[in-house]
């Protein structure tokens, strides 16, 4: 293989999960009108922290999968990301009070 075409595995990504809690977990934000609130009920995998797992999920669904965030500030991160800022153990909806479309209070229900 010539040196042009040789994958260095020491550069780039690093295999193994990446600790989403640092940037997307902060349970002392304060909401805002204009925000949009969701919840979600998780059962974290064995060794995984509630907040790490409430973390990936708002990660990946606002700005850890779709959109390259630079240091420049082209791109605010804070802006654009999404936040984990409150948890429940314990707190189970039936699928019978959910509709299709509802949002709730933001709010990340887990199992106890």
């Amino acid at each position: 293989m010539s040196p042009q075409t040789e994958t260095k595995t020491s550069v780039g990504f690093k295999a193994g999960v990446k600790d989403y809690k640092l940037t997307y977990y902060t349970p002392d934000y304060e909401t805002k009108a204009t925000d949009i609130l969701g919840a979600f009920r998780v059962t974290p995998q064995p060794g995984v922290p509630p907040e790490e797992a409430g973390a990936a999920i708002v990660a990946e669904s606002s700005t850890g999968t779709w959109t390259t965030v630079w240091t420049d500030g082209l791109t605010s991160l804070d802006r654009y990301k999404g936040r984990c800022y409150h948890i429940e153990r314990g707190i189970v909806f039936s699928q019978r009070v959910t509709r299709e479309g509802m949002l709730w209070r933001g709010k990340l229900g887990t199992p106890a």
